[in-house]
């Protein structure tokens, strides 16, 4: 058993990582200075990867990190949101004529990618919110409804909630990018005060209840057909990840909202952990819904998911939970941190430990931020 003390010092350990080496190395080297936005990936050496194609959505997540950092006091961020969030803007949003978000452009701010997605445009909606925080520019409120009416014209599934993208029926549904949709709601509710955007994590939050969850295993399926009908427990494919970071959502949708939703975050928690965790204590990728594991590998992000699920069940007065998260904070240094250049991290390692890629994605620097700052928040000395 440790103590408070050795347990503080290792969230302030992630807590130097972040604000000593990983925000100074990716609004440096990561960032585009020309355009104002950032690069999509490194290599292993730190170098920018300029053949990449670069994503609406990491662009957007790149935004909500320097503004959570700026909200922090870390860093004073506005000088690097502001000139993102207008090369997002320029670049991405519709720059064809259509309405939404592009996917991805090239190096020069070319389209690579026009079709719209509902994981992108989520993202987009999340950067407004964060930016809006930083800058107060009344633009930005305004164009996440103009972006929430794009995505119900050229998104919207019969059954209720969006397509993948304008390009797939709707005989495929998948959890996922509603559960960004979630976060993007409860964050431009919290950041703007506007009762619109609470009215849809509402309903977002109806789907995960109603739909997403599954009765009796707890199990959240990531797969649906056109009606929102789950596959088989034996067929279902759940992730150990997604469960830790739809309990934490589900936390800060009852700060904000004042709704009642702590049975379904305690379930999933309580069915993703230990349940989702190897014999080292990783989180595996993938589980059948009947227990069996699908994909050993063990991915970066969802350690950090686990880290805000903790931190949210301790808040919630379940005990034990800072332990947890301070053992999955030295395992997330140890194993995924410490390497391959300062400010970086290991992406994912297969069931023998062994990194599986060759590159460092800026995408997940957005996990990497948010279980810092919570855990920070949470259990910070």
């Amino acid at each position: 058993m440790t103590t408070m003390q050795e347990d503080q010092d290792t969230f302030a350990r992630g807590r130097a990582w972040l604000c000593e080496r990983a925000l100074p190395f990716w609004s440096t080297t990561g960032r585009d200075a020309a355009s104002g936005g950032f690069h999509e990936r490194m290599d292993l050496s730190g170098a920018p990867d300029h053949a990449a194609p670069r994503r609406a959505m990491v662009q957007a997540r790149q935004i909500a990190v320097f503004s959570l950092a700026h909200e922090r006091g870390w860093i004073d961020a506005r000088d690097i949101v502001g000139p993102a969030v207008e090369h997002l803007i320029k670049t991405y949003h519709a720059r064809d004529g259509r309405p939404g978000w592009l996917f991805s452009v090239d190096a020069a701010g070319m389209p690579v990618d026009s079709r719209r997605d509902t994981y992108t445009h989520a993202f987009a909606l999340f950067a407004l919110g964060w930016a809006h925080a930083v800058l107060d520019d009344p633009r930005l409120a305004a164009l996440a409804d103009e972006t929430l009416a794009a995505m119900d014209a050229l998104l919207a599934a019969p059954a209720g909630g969006y397509r993948d993208d304008e390009h797939t029926g709707d005989e495929a549904l998948h959890q996922n990018p509603h559960m960004h949709m979630f976060e993007a709601m409860i964050v431009l509710a919290r950041l703007t005060g506007e009762d619109r955007f609470l009215q849809r994590a509402r309903a977002l939050c109806g789907m995960f209840t109603e739909r997403f969850l599954q009765p009796g295993a707890n199990v959240l399926s990531e797969n649906f057909d056109s009606q929102w009908q789950a596959p088989a427990l034996r067929d279902m494919v759940w992730e150990p990840g997604h469960h830790f970071e739809w309990s934490w959502l589900l936390h800060r949708f009852a700060e904000v909202s004042g709704d009642d939703v702590g049975r379904p975050a305690a379930a999933l928690y309580d069915t993703a952990y230990p349940q989702g965790l190897d014999a080292e204590g990783l989180v595996i990728d993938e589980l059948s819904g009947d227990g069996r594991v699908l994909k050993p590998s063990r991915r970066c992000w969802p350690h950090t998911e686990e880290i805000k699920a903790h931190a949210a069940q301790h808040e919630a007065g379940r005990s034990g939970c800072r332990e947890r998260a301070a053992a999955t904070m030295e395992r997330l240094l140890s194993r995924y941190l410490s390497g391959p250049f300062p400010g970086g991290w290991i992406e994912h390692l297969d069931a023998a430990g062994k990194p599986m890629r060759d590159d460092v994605p800026a995408s997940s620097l957005y996990h990497l931020a948010f279980a810092v700052a919570e855990a920070d928040r949470v259990f910070g000395a």
